[in-house]
């Protein structure tokens, strides 16, 4: 049997979140845990990374309307319905908060 063991610096995202918390995640590891997956081609990392750099800062993101989000490299249909809700989400939680 093989005994694996991982570095912190190696974490995925969401082990990361459980090991150091959400506020000492990057944008882009955020993003990538909801994102969830990747494609065959492109690992889940490189799809937020990708967004993050096609955006001018973070909260251009709720400008983007879903067809935008479609022609982002890795984002589907699906991916980008939910980012809408997301977004929208935050923008209700802000609001009340």
């Amino acid at each position: 049997m093989y005994d694996i063991q991982f570095k912190e610096e190696s974490l995925l995202p969401r082990e990361r979140l459980l090991e150091v918390g959400a506020e000492r995640l990057s944008n882009q590891e955020l993003l990538a845990i909801f994102i969830r997956t990747g494609t065959k081609n492109q690992p889940v990392s490189a799809i937020s990374t990708n967004l993050l750099t096609k955006l001018p800062h973070l909260s251009a993101l709720k400008d983007l309307s879903i067809e935008e989000l479609q022609k982002l490299s890795g984002i589907g249909r699906v991916k980008a319905i939910e980012m809408k809700a997301m977004i929208e989400l935050g923008k209700t939680y802000y609001f009340y908060w």
